[in-house]
C-alpha cells in the first residue's frame, strides 16, 4: 500500500502562487485573503497560512489594511564597506527616505554609563519601511547630536562634529520583530522574520555610538567585504616594495 500523502492544502495553493509572482512583478498586489479563498475554495485560514508560508520564505509581504504583495528586489548591502546606506541605494537606481520618529538626547540608556538614547527613526526604501533604528551617543556628544539633522547618516554628522571613527563593529542576529514601536514603524505583524543589526563606533578607546537596527529579513542581502592580509608568517609585499618572496626553485 502506498503510503504518499497530498501535500497539505495550503502548500499547494502557495505553490501556485509562487509560480504566478513573476507574472506579478516586484511590488505588485498579490491579493487579499478573501479573495485567494474564493478562488481557491478554501478557508480564509487556509488561504492566510499559504500567505504566511511564502512571507516567511520573503516572496510576498503584507500591508495593513492594503493587502498582500509581491516582495520588492533585495537591497545589497555591505555591511563594513564604509559608505552611507543613501549612497549604495542610489547606486542601485532606488531611492530612500529617512524618517526621524523621535529625538531625545537627555534620557540616559538604561543600564549603560556614559551612554543617552538619542532617539528612533526608519529607513523607507521605494516607498516601503525596511528599518527601524534605536540611535545611541556617547554623553558628551547628545547635545550636539539631538540638534543634527538626523536624516543624514549618523557617519557624517559624527565627522561634522570633528569625531573620527577608527573602528565599527557590526553584530548580525536574525530575530522576530517584537516591540510595539519596531512593528509600527515597519507596518508588520508581531513575530515577523526580522535581522537585528548593532553597530558600534569606537573613536580610539572611546565608544562613541551605539546603533541597533531592526531589518524586514526579506528586504535586504547583507555581504561583508574584507581584504585579507598576508598569509600568516609571511611579509606582506606591496606595491613598489621589492619582492621578498624565496626564488622559485
Amino acid at each position: 500500500m502506498s503510503t504518499d500523502r497530498e501535500p497539505p492544502r495550503y502548500l499547494a495553493i502557495a505553490e501556485q502562487l509562487q509560480t504566478e509572482l513573476d507574472a506579478i512583478g516586484p511590488g505588485g498586489r498579490v491579493g487579499s485573503e478573501r479573495s485567494l479563498a474564493e478562488r481557491f475554495s478554501c478557508q480564509r485560514m487556509t488561504a492566510r497560512r499559504a500567505l504566511h508560508h511564502l512571507e516567511t520564505a520573503g516572496v510576498v509581504y503584507r500591508r495593513d489594511r492594503s493587502g498582500w504583495y509581491r516582495t520588492p528586489d533585495r537591497l545589497d548591502h555591505d555591511l563594513l564597506g564604509g559608505r552611507p546606506l543613501a549612497e549604495l541605494v542610489a547606486e542601485q537606481g532606488r531611492e530612500l527616505r529617512t524618517e526621524v520618529l523621535t529625538v531625545d538626547g537627555a534620557e540616559p540608556r538604561s543600564g549603560r554609563n556614559g551612554f543617552v538614547f538619542l532617539g528612533r527613526r526608519r529607513r523607507v526604501l521605494d516607498g516601503r519601511a525596511i528599518v527601524a533604528e534605536d540611535l545611541h551617543v556617547a554623553t558628551r556628544l547628545g547635545t550636539a547630536f539631538a540638534a543634527a539633522d538626523l536624516t543624514d547618516s549618523t557617519g557624517s554628522v559624527l565627522a561634522r562634529l570633528g569625531v573620527e571613527v577608527t573602528r565599527e563593529d557590526v553584530e548580525v542576529v536574525p530575530t522576530a520583530a517584537e516591540h510595539d514601536w519596531v512593528t509600527a514603524a515597519l507596518g508588520v505583524r508581531h513575530g515577523s522574520p526580522a535581522l537585528e543589526v548593532t553597530r558600534r563606533r569606537w573613536s580610539g578607546d572611546e565608544l562613541v555610538q551605539e546603533d541597533v537596527e531592526w531589518w524586514r529579513a526579506d528586504a535586504v542581502r547583507l555581504r561583508v567585504s574584507v581584504r585579507p592580509g598576508p598569509p600568516a608568517g609571511r611579509p606582506d609585499v606591496t606595491e613598489g616594495s621589492p619582492d621578498l618572496r624565496p626564488d622559485d626553485e
